[in-house]
């Protein structure tokens, strides 16, 4: 899986700013909706067609501070608004 990068943001922090930022649509919203949902044995099929979205999931889930580093990279590069 190479390792594409939008606006100095890899494709999967892209993809879950996307996500958790709600500006995803149509299919891509419900199929991160399904990888969450999913369990391990689907989760592994879903990772198969779709890597990037599935990784996006298993970093926000599961790595510690993955979440928050991203939200800041994306921040200073302006591509969400800060905190309150």
């Amino acid at each position: 899986m190479s390792m594409n990068t939008i606006n100095n943001l890899t494709e999967i922090e892209k993809i879950a700013i996307d996500w958790q930022y709600d500006r995803l649509g149509g299919f891509y919203k419900t199929l991160m909706k399904a990888i969450s949902l999913a369990d391990e044995d689907n989760l592994k099929r879903l990772a198969l067609s779709f890597p990037y979205h599935t990784t996006a999931y298993l970093k926000y889930s599961n790595e510690n501070d993955w979440w928050k580093k991203t939200q800041e990279k994306a921040y200073k590069l302006g591509l969400i608004a800060g905190r309150d």
